[in-house]
């Protein structure tokens, strides 16, 4: 894999953007995102911490939901800078076409393929991803509503010791406070192959140094768990608002390492 591959799935999806935009323009959201991440780098004994902006453009087939098996289709564009560690900088694409099967108005399955590529301003971390994710969701009642979601990702890098591939499982649990507003809550458990980093040499695991980053990286088996909360406003029907926090533990064989990852956002339908 190499940049270049990355850059024709770019161009691949400006080119679908501009194919299903014809089919339901409703359907698209742009939004703009800024945020705080107290360890942009995964360090396990010295944590970056450092202020980004994400803006992204998704578009998405709903269901009919007269029919009890019905194709989605899901594309996402984004972009991610940073103020201060800029080699961490990314673009990045993300396709899933699916499956939903809703036995009930309430109830639905979904499978989904999933292709993601992701070129980033170290381009020893560009990527690649492929997987597959199960997703389930339950309206309660007019108010509450839960789901559950389990995954699998393969990702390839320029630089293999930046390839991770992980396994995920998680719910979440949310409320329709008003009909524009709304909150939620939720938990990830993921295990796999992933990276963590350190400013000095750790006996543990064989390293790289990452002259980009000033770190150590070091290719990790890892279980990671992730609490989440979120909560969104709608304006107008067109411009919606939205806040989140997440908190990720992360414990390999190279030590742990923890971030808090707040962000706030503003978008728009259309």
């Amino acid at each position: 894999m190499n940049i270049n591959t990355i850059k024709i799935i770019l161009a691949a999806f400006a080119v679908y953007l501009s194919t299903v935009s014809n089919l339901n323009a409703e359907n698209f959201e742009v939004w703009v995102r800024p945020g705080y991440d107290s360890n942009v780098t995964s360090s396990v004994n010295d944590p970056k911490a450092d202020g980004y902006i994400n803006a992204g453009l998704s578009w998405s087939r709903p269901t009919d939901p007269e029919k009890t098996l019905d194709w989605t289709l899901t594309g996402l564009f984004s972009s991610e800078a940073y103020f201060k560690t800029t080699e961490q900088d990314f673009i990045s694409v993300f396709i899933s076409p699916g499956i939903t099967y809703s036995p009930t108005e309430r109830f639905h399955i979904n499978l989904s393929p999933i292709i993601e590529a992701s070129a980033v301003k170290d381009t020893n971390q560009s990527e690649i991803s492929l997987g597959a994710g199960l997703y389930l969701s339950q309206q309660l009642t007019d108010r509450f509503y839960i789901g559950e979601y389990a995954s699998y990702i393969d990702s390839k890098a320029k630089n293999d010791i930046y390839s991770q591939n992980e396994f995920s499982a998680g719910g979440y649990i949310g409320m329709n406070i008003t009909e524009k507003l709304y909150a939620e809550a939720g938990y990830e458990y993921s295990y796999g192959t992933s990276y963590q980093t350190s400013s000095i040499p750790l006996s543990k695991g064989k390293g790289k140094h990452s002259t980009a980053l000033n770190y150590d990286v070091y290719s990790d088996t890892v279980n990671e768990q992730a609490i989440s909360v979120d909560a969104g406003l709608d304006l107008t029907d067109k411009v919606f608002t939205s806040i989140g926090y997440t908190f990720t533990y992360t414990e390999g064989e190279v030590g742990i390492s923890r971030s808090h990852d707040i962000s706030a956002g503003i978008g728009y339908r259309f």
